[in-house]
Parts: structure tokens; sequence; C-alpha cells
């Protein structure tokens, strides 16, 4: 997990699978997105959308319509599985962004000293914190 400030936001990414990466903004979006390319990726099954919605804020150049959704089984570590319900949208910066949405149900608070969330779920308290992935990366020269 790698922790980023803008001037106006903090937010989380986190690789969930190899090169799909999952943005976790606090308090600033207000919807649960997944890109198309993820989901044909993991080919996911799609239903319409229960209330389509514009999305401007994405591309300013483009209209964008949100209308289709998706439910995504994930896990942070291996105690913690959850599903969650995204809203499939043109998106480039990730993956998949967990919005505020998510964080309520999941009555998130977020420790910016420690780096780290506390999430709940069916009344079971668990930490998701910064994941250092270490590679031993080696330079092999044919030539």
């Amino acid at each position: 997990m790698k922790k980023m400030r803008g001037k106006d936001m903090s937010f989380f990414i986190l690789e969930l699978f190899p090169g799909i990466k999952i943005l976790i903004l606090y308090l600033i979006v207000v919807h649960n997105l997944i890109s198309e390319e993820i989901v044909k990726k993991l080919g996911l099954l799609t239903t319409p959308h229960k209330k389509p919605y514009p999305l401007g804020w994405v591309c300013d150049k483009a209209k964008l319509q949100v209308t289709r959704q998706c439910k995504l089984r994930f896990a942070f570590g291996s105690t913690f599985v959850d599903e969650v319900e995204l809203d499939i949208v043109l998106l480039d910066i990730c993956g998949i962004v967990l919005g505020s949405p998510y964080l309520y149900d999941r009555k998130a608070i977020f420790y910016r000293a420690e780096n780290k969330y506390q999430l709940t779920k069916d009344g079971i308290e668990y930490i998701v914190r910064v994941h250092q992935l270490k590679n031993n990366y080696t330079l092999i020269n044919s030539g």
C-alpha cells in the first residue's frame, strides 16, 4: 500500500492483484468505482445500474454516464474477505476506487499517524496496514 497526499485529499493505493490497483479515497469520492478494463480482465458479471448518473469529475472533456455495475469479492491479507458493489467507468488512474460508501459501510477509521485503517465487518474489527513489498531484482544482460 502506498500513501500519497494531494493538495486537498489523501489516499492509499493498494495492489490487489498484480497490475490491479485499488485507490482508497477518504471523504472525497461518493462512489465505489471499477475500471471497464479490470471488469473485462477478471470476467466479472455486470448488471444495469439501478440509478444511472453522470460522472464528470473523472474526465472533464468526456460526458461519462455510469450505466453498469458489478460485484467484486476481494481480500486484504488472509483473514479479511469482502464483497463490494462497484460502478463501472472508464478509469485510468487505478483499477478500483473504494470511496466513502464502502468506508461508511465498514465503519472505517483512518489512523494517520500509524498509517492504517480499522475496518469492521460482521462485528469483527480488522486492521489494514501499509504493505511493503520487497522485490529482489536482478539485471540480466545477454549481450
